[in-house]
């Protein structure tokens, strides 16, 4: 009887890591997301004051409605319609839009607008290599596992403005490949680094989940140094 209660135990405990790691891959593109909006307001306040102001001011206006749009394909379509001049205007508004069709559910549209933004070989590198990031994001299981990693291997590098976002969609890529041991180091990596408390929080819940004891309290920044 103590065989049984103890099998099914075993079983409970992977069916809950199961079911973590899947709402992990299936949200983990909103920190992208996050950093689409951020570089979004950056770039476009930089290339407001670089260009013709009216010009600016309207297309500015455009993408704001196109946001406000209850309807996220409605809101997407707006946007890929919009008349972009600059290469970072351009940038900005593909990956603003690919984020709205993602909210929509239309991942084809997305990676379509993604891809665009990644091919441009005249828009910033910092812009293209969003665009990649957030594209392996949301196509997650459809790629292998090998696959994932290759692409997402020269954006985990160090210096990289995307690294600790990479390497954190590179450990789900481990866990699927059914590398844990690596995946769990890849993720203390990433607890050591200067990050978000709610990501370090996030970190933590994996690594609990593969089995580590990360440290208690550590919510980025801090390292895991012990």
């Amino acid at each position: 009887m103590s065989n049984t209660d103890s099998f099914i135990s075993e079983v409970t405990e992977e069916v809950r890591r199961d079911k973590l790691y899947s709402k992990f891959r299936k949200y983990g593109w909103i920190g992208v997301v996050a950093i689409v909006a951020i570089v979004a307001s950056a770039g476009y306040r930089e290339w407001s004051i670089s260009n013709d102001r009216a010009a600016a001011e309207a297309l500015g206006d455009a993408m704001f409605e196109a946001l406000a749009a209850d309807d996220a394909g409605l809101g997407a379509s707006k946007l890929v319609s919009l008349n972009a001049d600059s290469a970072g205007a351009k940038a900005i508004v593909g990956l603003i839009a690919a984020s709205r069709f993602v909210e929509a559910g239309d991942r084809q549209s997305a990676l379509d607008e993604l891809g665009k933004v990644a091919d441009n070989a005249e828009i910033p590198a910092v812009y293209r290599d969003l665009a990649r990031l957030h594209s392996v994001a949301i196509q997650g299981r459809s790629l292998e596992p090998d696959e994932r990693l290759a692409l997402l291997e020269p954006l985990s590098a160090q210096g990289e403005p995307y690294s600790v976002l990479a390497m954190e969609q590179s450990a789900y890529a481990l866990i699927d490949r059914g590398d844990r041991e690596r995946a769990a180091e890849l993720f203390e990596e990433i607890l050591a680094a200067d990050i978000p408390p709610t990501m370090a929080r996030r970190i933590q819940n994996i690594l609990i989940a593969l089995g580590r004891n990360p440290i208690a309290g550590d919510l980025g920044g801090s390292g895991a140094s012990n």
